[in-house]
């Protein structure tokens, strides 16, 4: 007999398992090694950022005052607002920040207490590691004097910006861009506002109508000035700002959120209508005589009838047919189109089939603006024209179709001309008739009625 044929080996079942303990184990120990490397790596990245950090700063600290600033940034001067150093191999991106600061040991300009508010100068220095692994920006931050005191700065003035938001608020963290290319040097410069949404700047060379400025944020809608004279709009609502000397310059911007509107376009018994064409004007102008909207565009729904409208601005929008086959008989929620900060907003497009010249009549409370149902609206036109409609009810009478839109009525196959809207309402006191002038196409005109 061979005596090794009676020893037992290992079976199937324990080598698998055996097998799996020893990964388990290999892998938390893998795990734990290569983690203590990335903790390593990153101490020593912060390391080498933080000495980077107080490196550049000393060398700052050690130039000619006059020369700290940044290339086309107020004050102007020799530094680079954004570049890259290698330290041990590793890259880091250096941000700097210069401002000129208004000290209140002299009174403050914004009080008109200090003609020459520019006292010290604020060094931000911002290191980043883009490459590094959980690695979290340095941050240094000092002020430096000049050796001689103030600064002489009768020849420059100083811009306060504040961003504010829809309900008036300040705006903190807003993006302002500022950009002065007249201006010797010339200025082009990026910044943001403090908690309270103001961006101070002092020091800053004169200039009539000089100043472009664009206040923005990531997610919100965004606000600027417009150059007098300029193409398209040589008399804008906020024109570029002018700096004088020794004075202060105050200018507010409003942004908010970004919205969106869904859109589906109907017919009055809600089966979706394709492809139907319109456009939305917002009620905010950029022009002294209203006549520029802030925003035009044109649209068309899909092959459901429906189509998402996002990046909009909290505003009031009018929806205008531009369809050649269809007219708008109505919006459920109405024209203008009321869009809050950052909603999602709804709005249901009834259409009916183009006829001529139309015309669509919006009957709202005065103190509301909520849509009045049921009134007799009566045109009167060119030619003995002479028709009666009831709001919320099929042309002719009858009960309302399914989408029928409230407070609304469409008058269709109209003349060239001038009409008088006659409306009575019941509860309301009957408003003095209204004249519309009819052309070509589809229009609309709304009308108020009190208690």
């Amino acid at each position: 007999m061979n005596l090794y044929s009676r020893q037992k080996g290992f079976s199937l079942a324990e080598v698998i398992v055996g097998s799996a303990v020893f990964m388990v184990v290999a892998v938390s120990v893998y795990g734990a090694y290569t983690g203590l490397f990335k903790i390593a790596n990153l101490s020593q990245a912060r390391s080498v950022a933080t000495q980077l950090a107080n490196e550049q700063f000393e060398v700052i600290r050690n130039m000619p005052y006059t020369n700290i600033g940044t290339i086309g940034g107020v004050p102007a001067g020799t530094l680079y607002a954004t570049t890259s150093v290698v330290r041990s191999g590793i890259t880091f991106e250096v941000d700097t920040l210069v401002r000129n600061i208004d000290l209140s040991f002299d009174g403050t300009a914004l009080h008109g207490t200090d003609t020459n508010p520019v006292d010290n100068k604020l060094v931000q220095l911002t290191i980043i590691c883009s490459t590094c692994q959980n690695f979290s920006s340095v941050v240094v931050t000092g002020q430096i004097a000049p050796k001689s005191g103030e600064s002489a700065t009768t020849n420059t003035g100083a811009l306060n910006i504040q961003v504010i938001n829809a309900q008036g608020h300040g705006l903190a963290n807003a993006s302002v861009h500022v950009v002065n290319y007249s201006a010797s040097p010339s200025i082009n410069l990026t910044d943001t506002t403090d908690n309270d949404g103001y961006l101070e700047l002092y020091g800053v060379a004169t200039g009539t109508n000089a100043y472009t400025i664009t206040a923005s944020k990531t997610g919100y809608s965004t606000d600027q000035t417009y150059p007098v004279g300029g193409s398209g709009n040589p008399d804008p609502l906020k024109p570029n700002s002018t700096v004088a000397a020794e004075q202060v310059t105050s200018v507010s911007f409003s942004i908010d959120t970004l919205a969106s509107l869904a859109v589906t376009s109907v017919a009055t018994s809600c089966d979706p209508v394709a492809n139907f064409n319109f456009s939305l004007t917002s009620s905010k102008v950029i022009d002294v005589a209203g006549l520029l909207p802030k925003y035009f565009s044109t649209f068309q729904t899909g092959s459901s009838g429906a189509l998402s409208i996002s990046s909009l601005e909290w505003d009031s929008y009018t929806a205008t047919s531009s369809d050649s086959s269809y007219d708008i008989a109505g919006i459920d929620i109405a024209n203008p189109i009321s869009i809050a900060p950052g909603a999602s907003q709804n709005a249901q497009i009834v259409l009916m089939p183009k006829n001529g010249n139309s015309l669509l009549i919006t009957v709202k409370d005065s103190l509301t603006k909520a849509l009045v149902q049921n009134s007799t609206v009566e045109l009167i036109g060119p030619s003995g024209y002479d028709k009666t409609l009831i709001t919320d009810q099929e042309a002719g009478g009858g009960a309302a179709p399914a989408c029928l839109p409230k407070g609304q009525v469409l008058f269709q196959g109209l003349s060239a001309g001038s009409y008088s809207i006659h409306v009575s309402s019941a509860g309301y006191v009957t408003p003095t008739p209204v004249s519309v002038t009819v052309g070509s196409g589809w229009q609309e005109q709304q009308v108020f009625v009190s208690h």
